[in-house]
């Protein structure tokens, strides 16, 4: 995932109650004329584009102010246009980005992007907490199907941040605690974060 190469510029889609964390895959489908002039740009560029989310309290976003700055970059794995015009996609998420200035001239929201650095003060208490959640994760067989890189991921030692961002995509359904998850660079308060919450649904 961190071998991608993150375009100097990229379109923004901007959704109410849905974000992208790295690792996850994500439907949309495509009808609004901004979005699909959106999605012929990025097929035509580099297939990706930034997911950011509305801020909770607005009903629409009307300036950067409105949403979330740092937003998880998708790439384009599939897109079906039908004959409406309209679009189904799937989205994968790819990078941690934040979005810094706006760039005029489009129908849809485009900023300068800059990587969002992970950091890791302590190694071995990261492969403890991976160790714990992916234990959860092996023993929980609801969570072992519900992504088609879970498995994968379980069988893959270290990757810790990605572990955790593919178990709260896949088991929290709260997006404002995903946003949450996806605004920490530490990778281990990630993993913390993520470890909490599978622990607290295990006793309720």
């Amino acid at each position: 995932m961190h071998t991608i190469t993150l375009p100097p510029t990229s379109p923004v889609m901007v959704l109410s109650h849905a974000l992208l964390l790295p690792g996850a895959l994500l439907p949309l489908y495509i009808f609004e004329p901004r979005y699909r002039d959106m999605l012929k740009f990025s097929l035509a560029h580099d297939r990706m584009f930034a997911v950011a989310m509305i801020r909770q309290g607005r009903d629409k976003a009307v300036s950067p102010s409105d949403f979330h700055s740092v937003a998880g970059l998708g790439l384009i794995r599939a897109s079906v246009t039908q004959r409406d015009g309209s679009s189904h996609l799937i989205l994968q998420g790819v990078r941690r980005v934040k979005l810094e200035e706006f760039v005029p001239g489009t129908p849809f929201w485009q900023a300068r992007l800059t990587a969002v650095k992970e950091s890791v003060a302590n190694r071995e208490e990261s492969e403890q907490l991976a160790a714990q959640l992916r234990s959860i994760c092996q023993n929980t067989s609801s969570i072992r199907k519900a992504s088609p890189f879970m498995e994968i991921m379980l069988g893959v030692d270290g990757q810790g941040g990605a572990l955790a961002d593919l178990v709260a995509a896949t088991c929290i359904p709260d997006c404002h605690r995903q946003q949450q998850i996806l605004e920490c660079s530490d990778i281990n308060q990630r993993l913390r974060m993520v470890l909490d919450y599978m622990e607290n649904q295990r006793r309720n």
